[in-house]
């Protein structure tokens, strides 16, 4: 059983998309089956008042406190198994047809932890590293290009 929202993300506004995944429940799991691990990223004080506080659960009928579907994203690290499309995967090709897969590599935690270990997999890939300057990141030349470059 998935927690579906029966709206295309396509046609709705961004406001809209966050309101569906902090309105819908996932009664297929609960607080008790979250990881504190994960919850420590984003809390200090990991407990269910705190879970309903922020938005990301609920309490249901029974007393139970029912994550909904950006709790269950950002908390339940078997997400993939209530929302299946909710995992990552970077794939890379040889050519640019697509018909020679090289490397795959599929990430399937809390979808912070995700975001950051495909990240720093696409990084490594590049072979490039970033500098910040504000908010942006740059890619930083590295000194080989730059000696090439003065030659």
């Amino acid at each position: 059983m998935a927690c579906n929202c029966d709206v295309i993300a396509d046609e709705v506004s961004p406001q809209i998309a966050v309101d569906l995944y902090e309105q819908q429940p996932c009664p297929e799991t609960s607080y008790k089956e979250l990881s504190k691990e994960l919850l420590r990223i984003l809390f200090t004080k990991c407990d269910r008042s705190t879970l309903i506080g922020a938005g990301y659960a609920s309490n249901g009928v029974s007393g139970r406190t029912i994550p909904n579907v950006a709790g269950t994203l950002l908390f339940y690290p078997e997400h993939q198994r209530i929302i299946p499309e909710s995992g990552i995967v970077v794939s890379v090709y040889a050519d640019k047809d697509k018909q020679h897969l090289s490397k795959k590599q599929e990430f399937s935690e809390g979808i912070i932890p995700m975001l950051e270990e495909s990240f720093a997999f696409i990084s490594t890939l590049l072979g490039t590293h970033y500098e910040r300057k504000g908010l942006i990141k740059h890619p930083r030349k590295s000194r080989f290009s730059q000696i090439g470059s003065s030659s």
